[in-house]
């Protein structure tokens, strides 16, 4: 796993982020091009805590660290997905602002799709 993360750093468009000493968090970040505005969007790929660290406000500090290294990249958009039943992350999320809806609230509940190729 080590090789593959160095792998994506070395391309440029992935932070590989760590949360304590040792590791208890991992957040991993993919930068891309906005598609209508010459700006930089980040798609937080993963954003996990250890099971026994969860609960004493981790993942709250981490993800705010994260988005302040997003910023500092350039990235002037975030977006990520969860599971509908992953209710702790939801509330993370949400409770830093993120919503899932279009229009930021007044819009239509957006949908996530993936497909294998």
């Amino acid at each position: 796993m080590a090789a593959h993360l160095a792998r994506l750093v070395d391309g440029g468009d992935t932070s590989v982020l760590l949360a304590g000493d040792p590791a208890v968090g991992l957040a991993i970040v993919r930068f891309r091009t906005a598609t209508w505005a010459d700006t930089t969007e980040a798609y937080l790929a993963e954003l996990y805590v250890a099971p026994e660290s969860r609960g004493q406000g981790l993942g709250r500090l981490f993800l705010t660290d994260v988005l302040d290294h997003c910023r500092a990249r350039g990235a002037t958009y975030a977006d990520l997905n969860t599971s509908e039943d992953d209710e702790a992350a939801r509330h993370l999320y949400e409770s830093l602002g993120f919503d899932c809806h279009e229009g930021r609230g007044e819009g239509p509940l957006a949908v996530y799709y993936e497909k294998d190729l």
